[in-house]
């Protein structure tokens, strides 16, 4: 993969993260972490990967979050 792929793909998955978030789709956001990934909102109980799997998508839609990213820069 080209540099300039990495980062569109990059772009791509910050994009897919906040748009998961933003519709509160909780059958998505886990895909976004790894193994060890902490979902760390402010205000709220720090979730693992696993604490997520098992979160009903109802956290997420009281979250009622409004997330959107510009992207400035990418390094590869």
């Amino acid at each position: 993969m080209s540099t300039t792929n990495e980062k569109l793909a990059a772009e791509q998955v910050l994009h897919g993260y906040a748009e998961v978030l933003n519709k509160a789709d909780i059958a998505l956001i886990s895909s976004f972490y790894a193994f060890d990934g902490l979902f760390m909102p402010d205000g709220f109980k720090t979730l693992s990967k696993k604490d997520l799997d098992a979160v009903s998508g109802k956290f997420l839609k009281d979250g009622n979050f409004k997330i959107n990213y510009d992207i400035n820069n990418v390094n590869v």
